[in-house]
């Protein structure tokens, strides 16, 4: 288990530069006078396809080109299989049609439309299934015997994780250029990916900062698996209106990382995500999904800000459908 590094995050930046927006970090200066702390927004949600996804989506699969390149295989003739409920299925979809791979795509039938869509309009073929009576991982796994795929896991994979933590890079670069320093990094949680490459990052350059791992209520299982010391697979009795973030179980590499650098760790539930949908959408004229606003709903739930005083968030993602935004903000 190859567990990725400081300098790992540095070469994914730099292959995936080209292909990736350099997203803004803003000061939010209405969520400084109402929370009496400097709060900055790593705003992924305009990213390409909307989320985070695409950085480790891209590096994962630019490292797997270096090595078809070397074995002289195009990479027309290799199928990149994944399985995803929309952001990771749309970096795929996407970074295969740029990378000039084919695609397929396990997705949950009760996706939201707009990822769905979107994955498809990216050029992958899309297998759907239930979340509920199904596997996604053995689908996938036939798929992959099928067309003799490579496999992209979503969060557990050292290239993917890697590309994550590029955000991470970016934050700090901002960071020094507006003369501050960071205290706290709040970032949502599904398998673990996006903290884990966050928190080598960041912890590599301010030590001193907590990382606050947020995740929703009743999907907590990278917090339970830290409390239990092992990885612990969950059983929801209900469904989450953060789709990006069901994870049922961690991924044994985000496990491992987020053991040795999170801080704390906490779960919103859907009331608290509906509040910091809306309030980025009245308040500060954003647009983000459920799962892309879990980490402002911790801030707006929580006593955090009466502990620090440089506050980082990651809205980590921007795809909702228009119903269900409609049906949030009123």
């Amino acid at each position: 288990m190859y567990i990725p590094t400081y300098h790992d995050i540095k070469k994914a930046h730099k292959r995936i530069q080209n292909h990736i927006v350099t997203t803004p970090l803003l000061r939010q200066t209405q969520l400084d006078e109402e929370l009496h702390s400097r709060i900055f927004l790593k705003l992924e949600s305009v990213q390409k396809t909307g989320s985070f996804k695409l950085r480790g989506a891209m590096n994962k699969l630019l490292c797997i080109k270096e090595q078809l390149d070397k074995r002289h295989v195009t990479p027309s003739s290799v199928s990149i299989v994944a399985c995803s409920s929309g952001n990771h299925a749309q970096a795929i979809a996407y970074a295969s049609t740029v990378l000039g791979f084919s695609a397929t795509i396990v997705m949950p039938h009760d996706a939201p439309t707009i990822k769905i869509e979107k994955t498809r309009a990216y050029g992958a073929e899309i297998v759907l299934y239930d979340r509920l009576t199904e596997i996604r991982e053995d689908i996938a796994k036939e798929i992959c015997q099928k067309k003799q795929g490579i496999f992209v896991h979503p969060f557990d994979d050292p290239d993917v994780i890697a590309g994550q933590g590029t955000a991470g890079l970016e934050i700090v670069a901002d960071i020094k250029t507006m003369h501050a320093t960071i205290d706290c990094v709040i970032v949502p949680a599904s398998g673990g990916g996006l903290a884990s490459g966050i928190s080598i990052a960041i912890k590599s350059c301010y030590p001193q900062a907590d990382i606050y791992v947020v995740e929703p209520e009743g999907y907590d299982s990278m917090a339970i698996s830290i409390e239990q010391q092992a990885i612990t697979s969950l059983a929801p009795s209900h469904m989450s209106i953060c789709d990006a973030l069901m994870a049922k179980t961690s991924g044994e590499l985000p496990y491992t990382i987020n053991r040795q650098y999170a801080s704390k760790f906490a779960t919103v539930d859907d009331e608290a995500i509906k509040n910091a949908v809306k309030k980025a959408f009245y308040d500060l004229k954003l647009v983000i999904e459920p799962g892309g606003g879990a980490a402002l709903a911790c801030l707006l739930s929580s006593s955090l800000k009466e502990k620090y005083t440089n506050i980082v968030i990651l809205i980590s993602g921007g795809n909702i459908d228009s119903r269900l935004l409609y049906e949030i903000v009123g």
